[in-house]
């Protein structure tokens, strides 16, 4: 098919969000990020979707059977729409620590395999190759409308494969984030695909957000 819609959504809140942390492969939602998940099929009710696709962390799976719950579609996961791979030596850790700081700062200057020091986590290159795949997956999926349940800066990163910006980069990438208004919990990403155009894909809106979710204590 020549045209197709993508609507990423973004998990719910969980408490390591709401506590700046770097969270685990099994992090759940907590209260506010099942209502945000609940909010968000507001945002979907009148979208035909064909198919859901989440990553297999806990907290895109329970995002998704929220979803799932309301709009009856088949559900799939995929590993590689999981958020970046964090390393183990800042699961847990706040965002401002010197751990964080020190591990953020390594991500995009070390871009190349030979010189990342964090052998158990992925750096923005990879994730970079990750998004192009990604990408390439949807295209080849014979569906119209897919909702993809994944991650704040995996989905940042298919956005700035989208708009040509160097995710490896850290002005590159956080300008893309800040661009589209942010990517909050609970937020809908949609994108158009149309194979004849000369720019196939295009970002219709971004970080679009239920009016309940954001009224959600």
């Amino acid at each position: 098919m020549s045209v197709k819609h993508i609507y990423f959504v973004r998990h719910g809140q969980t408490d390591d969000n709401r506590s700046w942390k770097h969270q685990s492969f099994s992090t759940p939602l907590n209260a506010r990020g099942l209502e945000q998940a609940r909010a968000t099929t507001s945002l979907l009710k009148e979208v035909p979707v064909d198919l859901f696709i989440s990553s297999d962390a806990t907290r895109t799976l329970e995002t998704a059977r929220v979803l799932r719950s309301v709009i009856a579609t088949p559900l799939t996961q995929d590993k590689i729409f999981r958020e970046v791979h964090r390393p183990v030596c800042v699961l847990g850790a706040r965002f401002w620590s010197v751990r964080s700081i020190l591990y953020a700062m390594r991500l995009y200057m070390f871009s190349s395999a030979n010189v990342w020091p964090y052998k158990d986590g992925e750096n923005m290159r990879a994730v970079q190759a990750r998004a192009k795949r990604a990408l390439a997956l949807l295209v080849h999926i014979n569906k119209d409308h897919i909702v993809v349940v994944s991650h704040r800066l995996f989905i940042s990163a298919i956005l700035a494969e989208i708009l040509g910006k160097d995710v490896t980069r850290a002005f590159s990438h956080f300008w893309t984030i800040r661009s589209l208004h942010g990517i909050a919990n609970g937020s809908i990403t949609e994108l158009l695909y149309d194979q004849h155009s000369k720019t196939p894909w295009t970002i219709l809106r971004g970080n679009d957000i239920s009016p309940k979710s954001r009224a959600v204590a």
